[in-house]
């Protein structure tokens, strides 16, 4: 199961070109509009939630906020490849021609579908990303390849700061990353983030390499 969950995160996250793959629904609404439900109504601690396996005792968030989390862990590994996609930076070009078109289109003909059409996508979804990572639970470790592959062929410092806050989360289910994060760090002694997600992972790690830089 896990090569086959591994396999189809690369064909999303990666997909070449074309129309990609139709983001996952459940009960009729998109993923990214079940992890809207949980970024503007939750108040609990995510960790918590992430580390459930039984929701039934979330007593600290509105039945709105359950019933959404359920439906992204229902969707499963299936929402993985668009979370990790999600926190792809967009093309310098895409940037900059969206740019235009908000700076220079009159504000009566202005879209933002038009806009999300340029750039490439809503340019705040990577914000999902961190929502989604926050509250998967167990399943989420099935990412952790993608997005070390990020963390060591991007080439965008944008790409790799969200791929590092979505990491946090994951703590120990991470610990396949901190190679590459003690990499990191080795090449930029200066990179707190980097620091601070090794010792979420595994308490400790990351001081240790902070204090033997």
């Amino acid at each position: 199961m896990a090569a086959c969950v591994l396999a189809g995160i690369g064909v999303v996250a990666f997909w070449p070109g074309g129309r990609a793959p139709k983001e996952p629904e459940y009960h009729g609404k998109k993923l990214r509009e079940w992890l809207r439900v949980v970024e503007k109504n939750s108040i609990a601690d995510h960790e918590v939630i992430n580390n459930s396996t039984n929701l039934d005792n979330i007593t600290k968030e509105s039945p709105q906020v359950i019933e959404a989390v359920r439906a992204v862990r229902a969707i499963g590994t299936n929402a993985l490849p668009y979370l990790i996609k999600w926190n792809i930076e967009q093309p310098r070009w895409r940037q900059n021609l969206a740019s235009t078109y908000r700076s220079k289109c009159p504000k009566s003909l202005y879209s933002n579908a038009v806009a999300h059409w340029i750039y490439g996508e809503d340019p705040n979804i990577s914000a999902l990303s961190i929502v989604g990572f926050g509250i998967m639970g167990p399943d989420e470790v099935y990412a952790v390849p993608e997005l070390v592959r990020l963390l060591r062929e991007s080439d965008s410092n944008v790409t790799r700061l969200r791929v590092l806050a979505c990491l946090q989360p994951f703590k120990a289910r991470a610990r396949l990353a901190l190679p590459t994060l003690r990499e990191i760090s080795a090449r930029e002694h200066r990179n707190r983030m980097v620091i601070d997600v090794m010792n979420e992972i595994q308490p400790g790690a990351g001081d240790e390499v902070w204090t033997n830089r």
